[in-house]
């Protein structure tokens, strides 16, 4: 019997000095809290075993510039990916230079039906969103058609531009009797705030077709609204006629500002000038030969 009470009173022992609590409620040293409630120095080590790795990845990264949300981080765009998929920029009551680009593989936009289809849609959306957007200059070329206006804010020329490039899309596709894409990317827009950026829009886009060799004679492209553009230096509009797809421009940017500080142009200058290339003339013809 009492070889009985011996081990029992041994295995009690034992008990107590690996039990998860002493007499106070606590637990031992062996386990994870002592008297006073804290975790022991076994747990705090292990605690800080984990987060030390972590530290130091962190420092890796800020050091060496590695991973996290910064600026430039990600894949980046590969070439000729187009436009990117940005947010549009917020502007109010500013003039704006607008692109819109069409695939190569479709017919030219310079043949007289394909024309009239642009200037049809320019017509059509100046007279749905002329409150809030107007266009002021158009110059239309073999694959891309540019269109410089005024919008009161961003969402109003989204609006329209969505109406403008919808009309054409469907008069294209009817014109040709196919279907499917005819863009070949988003349209590109560029908010005009100086008198430089105003300058250098207007030149681009009145003298686009001298800038792409097209051939044409000498004068304003007459597949754009040059021969209503006033302020050329080397010609002077014979007719008073206003073309119906543009409106007088009310910003102060482009109805004078531009000249009062950058000299006017000629219609036979050539933006970015740059000799001609073989492939210019070899698309040029292939252009012109579908409509034959």
């Amino acid at each position: 019997m009492s070889k009985v009470v011996a081990r029992v009173r041994t295995q009690s022992k034992l008990r107590t000095a690996k039990g998860s609590r002493t007499a106070k409620g606590s637990r031992t040293a062996k386990g994870s809290r002592t008297a006073k409630g804290s975790r022991t120095a076994k747990g705090a080590s292990k605690r800080n075993s984990k987060r030390r790795p972590a530290e130091r990845q962190e420092l890796l990264f800020s050091e060496h510039g590695w991973g996290g949300k910064r600026k430039g981080a990600g894949a980046k765009p590969r070439i000729g990916a187009g436009v990117p998929h940005d947010r549009r920029q917020l502007f109010t009551n500013l003039p704006v230079h607008v692109t819109l680009k069409f695939r190569d593989d479709l017919n030219g936009l310079r043949h007289a039906a394909e024309s009239e289809v642009v200037r049809k849609a320019l017509r059509e959306t100046l007279e749905k969103f002329g409150a809030e957007v107007r266009w002021i200059h158009y110059s239309i070329q073999w694959t891309h058609v540019h269109v410089i206006g005024e919008a009161t804010n961003a969402a109003a020329l989204t609006a329209a531009l969505q109406s403008l490039t919808i009309r054409i899309a469907k008069a294209l596709n009817r014109l040709w009797k196919k279907k499917g894409p005819v863009y070949a990317d988003r349209y590109h827009v560029h908010v005009l705030k100086w008198p430089r950026e105003v300058r250098q829009a207007l030149r681009y886009v009145l003298c686009n077709a001298r800038h792409h060799r097209v051939s044409m004679p000498d004068g304003p492209d007459l597949l754009s609204s040059g021969m209503s553009f006033r302020e050329w230096t080397d010609f002077k509009p014979t007719t008073t006629e206003r073309d119906p797809c543009i409106e007088e421009a009310g910003h102060w940017l482009l109805y004078e500002g531009w000249f009062k500080h950058w000299p006017r142009f000629a219609t036979s200058d050539i933006p970015e000038e740059r000799p001609p290339t073989l492939s210019d003339r070899r698309r040029e013809r292939r252009l012109r030969r579908r409509s034959s």
